[in-house]
């Protein structure tokens, strides 16, 4: 029978592994993530046979070798479903628009691509079929792909190339006829045609980069919900190696709910078709420049705010809030605010709850992430950064007046809750209302000149009211 165990972590003995996963790792578990870490940290146990949490604790503090105890607990925390041409607008783009314009400003094949996190390899394998798919006709060897990832285990299964068919869900019968052979135990063997295009390598990104790899330059850089487990500070050594190691114009992609704001102002976000990635800004020799800390949002309950500006997130003259700071046509439909009455403690286990869903949300588990966003309006009806994550998901799924019904409702606890706003404006151009997108942004601009609320979420560390004014002027048209 299996043993279930009943006993919790102590203050202490979170702080510790904590402690201990990110010198070795530098990936950070913030105290919303306790619940994750206890239940992977609990499956870990059963595996190990250990009866107790400090038992295990010891085992992972004395245990750092590469195939220890330590190594795997990490790799189970951060490791996610994956599979092939997962985010299909992403390879859509890159096939129909970005990799041919990659070659042309190459000059000269293969064009070099770099895979950070790439875990069991499906995103860079999927990478070069698309390279393949596109540009065959023009070079044998369109592309040499560096796939990177912390995790040595990881790594073997890349390099061996077979899949479960599962892992093909999302792909054409055509790429998977053409780039596949089919075992006999029903698995998939990537093509060697394909798997000649990528290197695996095992590197920690939040280490120097090896010198010995010389001053190779990378026309595009994929890192997609790998920083989200960082420190600001780690983030931004990563980013700004990242930015080092990339080509002049060189392209830099992100996960969903990933973003630069208040991380770096050397890269210029850019969008094709709903794609969202980031270039290299031109100015040759540009140093990451350090962003001020911005003044934490309280923890209080928000209440729906008085005519007066609240807490500032960056430095600035009140003024006042606009009657209608966001205008859509049709009208969105009229949400009444919801009463807010639970108090400051509720408000910080509704919060706790947001930060797990951003973490569902960011590994692509959206039905878990919906419901999380659910049981912490259910909590607190206050909590805006709930309805902002619901506005996310919906948005990336198409569902773009169901999104901008919850960014409408955040935006009527908290008017001044920005983020709120940014989403409108990105479903009505998305929506092919450019218009209407273009009065949201100039909207948000006017609403910038006073001092604004952020989400209290990890992509909002470190943002700035600057860096989304620049954002928000490049989108009016």
């Amino acid at each position: 029978m299996t043993h279930r165990h009943t006993d919790h972590f102590t203050p202490e003995q979170f702080e510790t592994l904590r402690e201990a996963i990110e010198r070795t790792s530098g990936i950070v578990l913030g105290i919303g993530k306790m619940s994750h870490l206890d239940s992977v940290v609990r499956e870990r146990m059963e595996r190990a046979g250990d009866k107790s949490f400090a038992d295990y604790l010891a085992r992972v503090i004395e245990d750092s070798s590469p195939d220890g105890e330590r190594k795997a607990l990490i790799t189970a925390l951060i490791v996610g479903e994956t599979s092939f041409f997962r985010t299909p607008a992403l390879y859509d783009v890159l096939q129909r628009k970005l990799l041919p314009e990659m070659a042309l400003d190459s000059g000269t094949f293969p064009v070099r691509i770099w895979s950070a996190g790439c875990a069991t390899g499906e995103e860079a394998y999927s990478l070069a079929i698309v390279a393949l798919h596109t540009l065959e006709k023009r070079c044998a060897e369109p592309v040499r792909i560096l796939a990177t990832d912390l995790h040595a285990g990881f790594l073997d299964v890349a390099r061996e190339g077979i899949y479960p068919a599962s892992a093909l869900r999302d792909a054409s019968p055509l790429l998977v006829m053409k780039y596949f052979r089919t075992l006999p135990d029903g698995r998939l063997k990537v093509s060697d045609e394909v798997r000649r295009l990528v290197t695996f390598e095992q590197r920690n990104l939040s280490e120097p980069f090896p010198t010995d790899a010389g001053q190779e330059k990378f026309a595009a850089i994929l890192c997609r919900n790998v920083m989200i487990y960082f420190r600001p500070e780690t983030t931004r050594r990563v980013v700004a190696s990242f930015h080092e190691r990339l080509k002049e114009n060189g392209l830099f992609f992100l996960g969903h709910s990933e973003t630069l704001w208040g991380i770096s102002e050397d890269f210029r976000l850019e969008e094709r078709d709903g794609l969202f990635y980031y270039r290299k800004r031109d100015e040759r020799g540009k140093a990451v420049q350090a962003v001020p800390k911005r003044t934490p949002t309280p923890s209080a309950a928000r209440a729906r705010p008085s005519p007066s500006p609240g807490p500032a997130i960056v430095p600035g003259a009140a003024a006042s809030i606009p009657a209608e700071p966001f205008r859509t046509s049709p009208p969105l439909p009229v949400v009444p605010p919801m009463p807010v009455t639970q108090g400051p403690a509720a408000d910080s286990v509704a919060l706790a709850m947001a930060q797990r869903a951003e973490s569902l949300l960011d590994s692509d588990r959206v039905e878990e992430a919906e419901a999380a966003c659910r049981d912490a309006i259910a909590m607190f009806p206050g909590c805006v950064e709930a309805e902002y994550l619901l506005a996310v998901l919906y948005r990336r799924n198409g569902r773009c007046d169901e999104a901008m019904v919850h960014a409408a409702r955040a935006l009527l606890v908290d008017p001044l809750f920005v983020q709120a706003g940014v989403e409108i404006a990105e479903c009505l151009a998305i929506r092919g209302r450019r218009g209407e997108s273009s009065d949201q942004w100039r909207a948000l601009l006017k609403m910038l000149e006073q001092p604004v609320h952020f989400p209290r979420l990890s992509p909002a560390t470190g943002m700035t009211a600057s860096a989304l004014r620049e954002y928000a002027a490049s989108r009016v048209r």
